[in-house]
């Protein structure tokens, strides 16, 4: 069976064998909802420059968007994930019994 290289052997590897993608996506979504957070902020502090009924509104507005934009998030990391895990399960070699084609088909043996 086959050993997982380490982090940096993988981000190294120009053949593109082992990839790092599925052991970063949690790292980079937290990024993620950090960036959001963090848009979220300066979208009240500066709507607050502008008045103070502007900055009432965006109090209400920036957490929808910053459910809104996590959201986007996770679903864009979920498909990422998923074609890598496509990826990964094409590449395992396909272990299957052989079943007889009557068996498989459900029919009784001609000895019944």
């Amino acid at each position: 069976m086959e050993e997982k290289k380490g982090f940096w052997n993988c981000l190294f590897d120009l053949s593109f064998t082992e990839f790092i993608t599925t052991r970063v996506i949690k790292i980079l979504y937290m990024l993620g909802i950090a960036i959001a957070a963090f848009f979220g902020l300066m979208l009240i502090v500066t709507a607050f420059t502008k008045g103070f009924a502007v900055g009432l509104l965006h109090v209400i507005a920036a957490p929808i968007v910053f459910v809104l934009l996590v959201i986007v998030l996770r679903i864009y990391m979920e498909l990422v994930l998923t074609l890598f895990r496509i990826e990964e399960n094409t590449r395992k070699p396909a272990v299957a019994e052989e079943v007889p084609a009557a068996e498989a088909a459900g029919e009784p043996e001609s000895g019944e």
